[in-house]
């Protein structure tokens, strides 16, 4: 993770109860059985020289690089300058996603890397619209897209059409058709993180739909599934 909005146990900096909330057990397998080497590097400060120098180090152990923070554009952001620094090519991305920007995506020799949002909601996202299948590509699978399986809204979805929109749901029944029944937590909004705490999933609205109805078909990611590799 990259900045220094949040303590954690690295760099030398003491544990504080507000935690790292971008951080995850790397214990995970894909369907082939095979366990993936998935190693947690650490926070390291908003420093561009000092963040250069251990991306350059990190391009020689490993294939991907996937982390937080440090892309939003401030000037204590320095993954895209850190990178082209170490060597390397990284360029922001511009979305029609809501959460889940900004991201950036680029290379140090055979390393790639993935640069997140530093908000735990839209890293989630990301994680799950992009990572996932880097990962799978580089253990040899194809790398699609979300598991998703059709629910439908126990009650009206309000959007805006424009960008694809990722909600955390409740499944809170079943429809008349077997589908489960979805409800949306919470009023919206990435900086609201305990509607994603309780949630069974996440529920993904299509960018050119306005207000989903009551009883409409909506894509659902489960999160028991929707992070298998």
């Amino acid at each position: 993770m990259a900045g220094e909005g949040v303590v954690g146990g690295a760099d030398g900096v003491g544990d504080d109860p507000r935690g790292d909330p971008d951080r995850f057990v790397p214990h995970q397998k894909a369907e082939d059985g095979q366990a993936r080497r998935l190693t947690p590097l650490g926070r390291c400060r908003d420093d561009c020289g000092r963040l250069a120098r251990r991306l350059a180090q990190m391009a020689r152990s490993y294939d991907l690089l996937i982390c937080s923070g440090g892309v939003s554009g401030s000037d204590a952001d320095h993954v895209v300058a850190a990178t082209l620094d170490a060597g390397g090519a990284c360029a922001k991305l511009s979305l029609a996603l809501k959460p889940g920007k900004p991201l950036a995506v680029g290379s140090i020799g055979r390393m790639a890397i993935l640069a997140l949002p530093g908000n735990p909601f839209a890293s989630l996202v990301g994680a799950l619209l992009f990572a996932r299948p880097m990962l799978r590509g580089l253990a040899g699978g194809e790398g699609p897209g979300p598991r998703t399986i059709v629910g439908r809204t126990m009650e009206k979805f309000g959007h805006r059409a424009g960008r694809r929109e990722f909600v955390p749901v409740r499944a809170s029944g079943v429809a008349d058709c077997g589908a489960p029944l979805l409800e949306k937590l919470g009023r919206g909004g990435s900086a609201r993180l305990w509607p994603l705490v309780v949630a069974d999933g996440l529920a993904s609205i299509p960018a050119e739909l306005d207000d989903l109805a009551p009883d409409s078909p909506i894509d659902y990611c489960p999160f028991d599934t929707a992070f298998r590799l």
